[in-house]
C-alpha cells in the first residue's frame, strides 16, 4: 500500500494496515565494487520502513561506478520516494534502474530517476494521482485540494520530463491509474528497454502487499493505457494552475496522505 506520509505517524482509518516491525525497505550489495546493486523491494519510508535520510546515508558509501537500482515496490512516501529519486539523480554512478516486478506510485518515480530505465519480462509500471486524507473544516478540505493537486503535477511533471508530453496528458492517464506491462512502458516513452535474458535478483519477489487502495489490483485487471508514441517532443509544461503553497496552513491541515 502506498501513501504520503506527511506529518504524523498515525495510522490511517478505512486502510487495511500491514503493521509489522520496522525494516528496512532497500539492501546495498557491492557499495565498494565497480558494480553496485541497490535493491528496492518494499514500500518506500514511512510507517513501514527506514526514512530516506536513513537510505542517503547508506548510498553515499556507494563509491562503485555503476549502480542498477532493481525495483519491487508499490509505492510509498511521496516525499521520501522524491528525496530517494533526487540522491540517484546526484550520485555520480551511471545508475539504471530496472523494475523486477513492480514499480507502482512514487516507486515508477523512483524508477524514471536513473540514467536508463529497464524492464524485466512480465514487469509492471503503474502510475496514479496523489491522494489522502484530512481532518477540518471547508477551508482545510479546500487546502488539502490544492496540496494533493501540486503533488500530482510535480509527479506528471516526472513523466513529461521522460516520456515528452504534456502534464496535462500525464494527469489524465494518472487519473484513470494508468498499468504498463514492460512492453507498454517501452512504448510510452516511460522505459527505454525490455531485458528479456536478465536473472531477476534474489530475494525482491517475496513481500505480500495490500493493494486495495489502487483502483485495479494489477494490470491483468486494468483497462490498456493509452499510450503517447515515445517519439513525441517534450512540450511545455503548463502553468500551474493552485495557489502558493502555503504550508503552515498545510501543516494544520494534514494528518496523512496517500499515492
Amino acid at each position: 500500500m502506498s501513501w504520503i506520509e506527511t506529518v504524523a505517524d498515525c495510522p490511517r482509518p478505512g486502510f487495511k494496515a500491514q503493521l509489522r516491525e520496522k525494516h528496512a525497505w532497500y539492501e546495498i550489495k557491492n557499495a565498494a565494487s565497480e558494480e553496485a546493486e541497490l535493491l528496492l523491494f518494499d514500500e518506500i519510508g514511512g510507517w513501514y520502513g527506514i526514512y530516506a535520510d536513513e537510505f542517503m546515508q547508506d548510498l553515499k558509501a556507494v563509491t562503485a561506478s555503476r549502480l542498477t537500482v532493481r525495483i519491487n515496490s508499490p509505492g510509498g512516501s511521496v516525499f521520501e520516494g522524491i528525496a530517494v529519486a533526487n540522491a540517484l539523480r546526484a550520485h555520480p554512478a551511471e545508475v539504471t534502474t530496472r523494475v523486477e516486478g513492480l514499480a507502482a506510485s512514487i516507486a515508477s518515480v523512483i524508477a524514471l530517476a536513473g540514467d536508463r530505465l529497464v524492464m524485466m519480462p512480465q514487469a509492471t509500471l503503474m502510475i496514479h494521482e496523489a491522494s489522502g486524507a484530512c481532518l477540518g473544516n471547508a477551508a482545510d478540505m479546500a487546502k488539502m485540494a490544492e496540496v494533493l493537486d501540486l503533488l500530482s503535477d510535480n509527479i506528471a511533471d516526472a513523466y513529461a520530463d521522460k516520456a515528452g508530453g504534456t502534464r496535462k496528458q500525464w494527469r489524465e492517464a494518472m487519473r484513470k491509474e494508468s498499468w504498463y506491462t514492460a512492453d507498454e512502458a517501452v512504448a510510452a516513452g516511460l522505459a527505454d528497454e525490455v531485458l528479456r535474458d536478465a536473472k531477476p535478483a534474489e530475494g525482491v519477489t517475496d513481500r505480500a502487499w495490500d493493494l486495495s487502495v489502487f483502483m485495479y489490483s494489477g494490470r491483468a485487471d486494468a483497462p490498456a493505457p493509452v499510450i503517447t508514441p515515445a517519439a513525441e517532443p517534450v512540450q511545455a509544461h503548463e502553468a500551474p494552475t493552485h495557489h502558493p503553497f502555503d504550508a503552515e496552513a498545510f501543516r494544520a491541515a494534514v494528518r496523512g496522505a496517500f499515492t
